[in-house]
């Protein structure tokens, strides 16, 4: 729900929009696109970058399509074009809500998105790459733990980041996961991961672990920086990419190659789509789907291997 109250002068307009996405739950990444996408649109139409409501009320259909095809006319990935009016729309829901009188965009419509394959590794290169880093210093430790949760679990990099100690049940061989929107979902740890967690725990987490810099009370961040305080998702990034090239692979390797490869294998073994939907945390059986895509050689093969007919 929209916070309440008027639209308030200058500050209204992409502040307090961002106040309400974080209220929300969207993700520093999504809050970081939305702020972009806005501030081009409101670049290319002439408007201040902190509007008031009456400078709002220049947005209706004809200026939104005219910007839709100068986004086309530049080249801008339709992916990136479908996300843009996305933040559009629910700036201007927001602005209503508070009281602004706007145009509704309906009946505009964005780019078809181009379906995007993602490239899954392949088992071997998969086992290379959880398994790369050797050492026995604190930050091996962990990043060996957060390889094998990255593959072993398919997290969202993210999500991986927000990971608290106590939303690790190695008892139950689970973990509590936040998704997107804040929306939760246990996720299945393997045998692997629970090792190299187990030792992360007992031998590294306690090495980076700074007096002061966690509340007794608060949330214990699962794994540290150098410094003890939260790792971030950039440097998870960081790190999968070294880990990449120390195993002889491409260094563009990120998280979510390690997540795609995740869910490809697990559809390759036969896992049922649904479960994986599950894990992943999407919200539509259709974004699972996707995956199917790469598996079918698997299919083919087995059609082949099994059928009297093929």
């Amino acid at each position: 729900m929209a916070p309440e109250g008027p639209v308030e002068g200058a500050r209204t307009a992409l502040t307090r929009f961002d106040d309400y996405l974080l209220a929300a739950g969207r993700s520093p990444h999504t809050r970081a696109a939305y702020r972009s996408d806005l501030r081009r649109f409101l670049q290319w139409a002439g408007l201040p970058g902190e509007p008031q409501a009456a400078d709002l009320a220049v947005i209706d259909r004809p200026l939104v399509r005219a910007y839709l095809c100068h986004l086309a006319e530049s080249r801008v990935a339709r992916r990136s074009t479908a996300r843009g009016l996305a933040a559009l729309r629910s700036f201007l829901r927001f602005a209503r809500a508070q009281g602004a009188t706007l145009t509704r965009l309906d009946g505009v419509r964005g780019p078809r998105p181009e379906r995007v394959l993602p490239r899954a590794l392949r088992r071997a290169e998969a086992r290379a790459v959880v398994t790369v880093l050797r050492g026995k210093d604190p930050r091996a430790l962990r990043d060996r733990a957060i390889l094998e949760m990255l593959y072993g679990s398919g997290l969202r990099v993210g999500e991986l980041a927000a990971l608290d100690v106590d939303d690790l049940m190695p008892d139950a061989r689970i973990v509590r996961v936040r998704g997107k929107g804040g929306r939760p979902r246990v996720v299945p740890v393997g045998d692997h991961c629970l090792a190299a967690l187990r030792v992360y725990l007992q031998r590294g987490r306690p090495r980076l672990l700074r007096v002061g810099t966690a509340c007794a009370d608060g949330p214990q961040p699962l794994f540290l920086n150098r410094w003890g305080g939260r790792l971030s998702a950039r440097a998870v990034r960081t790190m999968v990419g070294r880990a990449a090239r120390i195993a002889g692979l491409p260094a563009h390797l990120s998280p979510h190659g390690l997540r795609h490869s995740f869910a490809t294998h697990l559809l390759d073994s036969g896992a049922d789509l649904r479960s994986v939907q599950e894990m992943l945390g999407h919200r539509r059986l259709s974004t699972t789907q996707l995956y199917t895509h790469l598996t079918l050689g698997h299919v083919r093969q087995a059609y082949a291997r099994a059928h009297p007919r093929a």
